[in-house]
């Protein structure tokens, strides 16, 4: 069984005039929301904030275990904050070396190059069960060491041409259950290739087109629904 060291973070919440005190809990050890990291262990952060349209960090009171500060967390997990929109600010303010991102169903609706140009270190970036709509182009380009990217279950009917630019050290890639494309599990350079080909020149290069994947005339068989739902 695996050994956590778990310790709180005490970080205040500025939205608009709503300041809230937040827990976040950490964990020093193997994180299953990692599984794809080629860390064995990460420093990991887990932020669920009970209320709605939490948009910022702008400060953060930690008490650390000895030795440790902000800038020894490799990971931060967000999940179930509803209606979270936009991608959070200021996150790179507080947690300066960041090589793991994921935010779970948090009603996510865009993401853009802009907010992920402050991550220049980040392998890993998993933003499945939220409601993202298109990919620009250049989205991940300030990401050159992205090496994990998940997308599955979110609401995607367009891709950019190049909306993958730059990603030459991606290995893995889960893009399942989306409007334009539903496509399993890549895990290896050559399989993420073709994916993304198929992605980019398929029915995700028309940005009209938001027709579910399940909607086609495709024929689809027992083996093909099971790989579906395989999380793992």
């Amino acid at each position: 069984m695996r050994s956590l060291i778990t310790f709180l973070l005490t970080v205040t919440v500025i939205y608009g005039t709503l300041v809230e005190s937040t827990t976040i809990t950490c964990n020093f050890g193997n994180s299953e929301n990692f599984k794809y990291a080629s860390e064995p262990t990460l420093y990991n952060c887990h932020l669920s904030i009970p209320f709605e349209d939490f948009h910022t960090i702008d400060s953060a009171t930690v008490e650390h275990l000895s030795g440790k500060t902000n800038d020894d967390v490799q990971g931060l997990i967000i999940n179930s904050i509803s209606n979270l929109g936009n991608f959070p600010k200021n996150i790179e303010k507080v947690f300066k070396n960041l090589i793991a991102i994921e935010i779970f169903a948090c009603d996510l609706t865009e993401i853009h190059g802009d907010d992920l140009k402050v991550f220049p270190q980040l392998k890993y970036l998993s933003l499945d069960y939220n409601k993202l709509k298109t990919l620009s182009a250049n989205t991940f380009a300030s990401n050159p060491n992205l090496e994990v990217l998940i997308l599955n279950n979110n609401e995607i009917y367009h891709v950019d041409r190049q909306a993958f630019a730059g990603l030459n050290k991606l290995r893995v890639l889960i893009a399942h259950l989306n409007t334009c494309f539903s496509l399993y599990k890549a895990e290896n350079a050559v399989e993420v290739k073709n994916m993304i080909k198929k992605i980019e020149n398929g029915d995700c290069e028309n940005p009209e087109n938001k027709k579910s994947a399940f909607d086609s005339d495709q024929e689809w068989n027992v083996d093909d629904v099971m790989k579906l739902f395989q999380t793992g």
